[in-house]
Parts: C-alpha cells; sequence; structure tokens
C-alpha cells in the first residue's frame, strides 16, 4: 500500500439533561421494566460528519421510599467495524440551586465491546425529589486509528442535517443478505441522475418506494448512501470492495463517487483500478 498514514478526530460533547423535565413532560423516552424499575433516555445524538451515535440512560429503583438506587450511563455506538473512540469526560450532577454541584472525571474507551459507560451511581439518592434536578455531561470523543484519506463526495450542507431524519426517509434500499437501508428520494436523486429519472417516472422501484442493490453488500451500501449525506467512511476497503462501490457508482451514473474511488485507488494500491 502506497500510505499507511492515520489520523485521529476530535470532537467535543456536550449534554445537559433534567430528569424531572424529562419524566414529566415525556420529552425523552422513558418506561418501565417486568420488575418495575423506571428508565429514562435521553434523545441519540450524533458525531457530525462520522456514524457515531451516543445517548444518557438513567435507570432508577425504589429500594424503598427513602434509600431509592439510580445509575446513569453514557452509550456510544459507531457504525465502523474495529473503531475505538477514546472518551475524556467530566460529570456534574446539580441537585439544585442551593446546593453545591457533585463533579467527577473519567476516561473510557468505547469499542465493539465496550459501549456504555457509569457516569454517576449511588444506593441511597438523597436527590430524587428536586424540582431543578439535572446532569451535564462534557468532555471529548477522540475516534482513533482512522486513515487520514477518507471516502466522500461532495454534497450541500443541508443533507447532513437530513441524516437523522429518520421519519423523512420515504425510499427503502435493499441489498443481497436482505437488509434494509432507508433513504430520502431527494436525497438520491441529488446525486444520481438514474434515480432521478426513476422518480420522474413510473418505474417499478418508483411505485413500490424500494429498490434491491444486487451483488452489493450492506456494509458497501450503507457506506454509500452515508456518503450522500456528507458522512464520510475513513476506514480503509479491499481493492476488491473499491471495485464493487465503483461498478455501483457507474451503475447509477454517479459521478462524484466514481472520480473519489479513483483518486483513492490510486493512493492506496500499487496498480490503478482498470
Amino acid at each position: 500500500m502506497a500510505s499507511e498514514d492515520n489520523t485521529d478526530l476530535v470532537y467535543p460533547i456536550f449534554i445537559k439533561w433534567n430528569f424531572v423535565d424529562s419524566y414529566f413532560s415525556k420529552k425523552n423516552d422513558s418506561f418501565y421494566t417486568s420488575d418495575g424499575e423506571l428508565k429514562l433516555k435521553t434523545n441519540r445524538f450524533h458525531l457530525p460528519g462520522f456514524p457515531v451515535t451516543y445517548y444518557l440512560t438513567l435507570d432508577y429503583k425504589q429500594v424503598n421510599f427513602n434509600e431509592p438506587a439510580v445509575s446513569l450511563e453514557l452509550h456510544c455506538y459507531c457504525d465502523y467495524d474495529n473503531i475505538e473512540i477514546e472518551a475524556d469526560l467530566t460529570f456534574i450532577l446539580k441537585p439544585n440551586y442551593l446546593l453545591e454541584p457533585e463533579i467527577s472525571q473519567t476516561q473510557y474507551t468505547f469499542d465493539e465491546d465496550n459501549t456504555e459507560v457509569v457516569c454517576y451511581e449511588k444506593a441511597e439518592w438523597e436527590h430524587y425529589v428536586a424540582t431543578n434536578l439535572f446532569f451535564i455531561i462534557k468532555g471529548t470523543f477522540t475516534v482513533k486509528g482512522l486513515h487520514s484519506n477518507p471516502l466522500s463526495i461532495k454534497v450541500p450542507k443541508y443533507n447532513k442535517q437530513k441524516f437523522t431524519d429518520e421519519n423523512g426517509k420515504n425510499f427503502t434500499i435493499v441489498v443481497e443478505d436482505g437488509q434494509e437501508i432507508k433513504a430520502h428520494k431527494s436525497i438520491l436523486q441529488q446525486v444520481s441522475p438514474v434515480f432521478a429519472n426513476m422518480f420522474e417516472s413510473d418505474w417499478k422501484e418508483s411505485l413500490e418506494g424500494k429498490i434491491e442493490f444486487k451483488n452489493l453488500s450492506f456494509k458497501l451500501a450503507k457506506i454509500a448512501i452515508d456518503l450522500f449525506y456528507g458522512i464520510k467512511y475513513w476506514r480503509l476497503l479491499d481493492k476488491i470492495e473499491y471495485i464493487q462501490l465503483f461498478q455501483f457508482a457507474d451503475q447509477y451514473d454517479i459521478t462524484s463517487l466514481k472520480i473519489t474511488i479513483l483518486s483513492l485507488i490510486g493512493l492506496f494500491f500499487e496498480k490503478p483500478l482498470q
């Protein structure tokens, strides 16, 4: 290979969560388990331009009226395999305006096998009746071991904003192993004249709201769709995967993707793509 250069991506993160507001207003997810334990969950957050999802959960178990037990955890997941995310975090529990906040710090590495870390845990929790109780987490996520030449294409900035709009994704891509990926028609027709013609005509796929990407794995299909939303792919693919992705781009006349793949082939492999 011509290049072994790696790079790290550093993202600041900040979440402020009011437990009482979450519970009574139902702004976030809340539910009870079969044993009567209350669980609260924040909305899901995403790192800009990178497929990492993170959120907070709070488990509340009433041991007795005076001694509720709580555990607050930060969850972090990446769509890519073999990725490590080093977290450098500060936790601040603010019971109310009268009491001093409780502050703690931790460093943790998220990967495929380690996707959650305990931020705060207490067997006897005296703050649960506070009306202004909130928790702050701030710090950085450092995504490690990425290649310095990511796979990417140039798209409008608002594409990234639509990436998390799951309800608006109105078209289904089915890949060879039967898995499905949702996308916006407007995004697909923006990057591909083939899709644009499909949606403007009475093609079978347009009427059914789905299409099958034959001979394309879920991994490559997900990479391609993510690229359309401005999400870069920072890992190195196998040579055959670059060829398959190029063939897909050629089939749907996605010029920007074809140009990007050809440029990366020149960097990573001794022989150019034929």
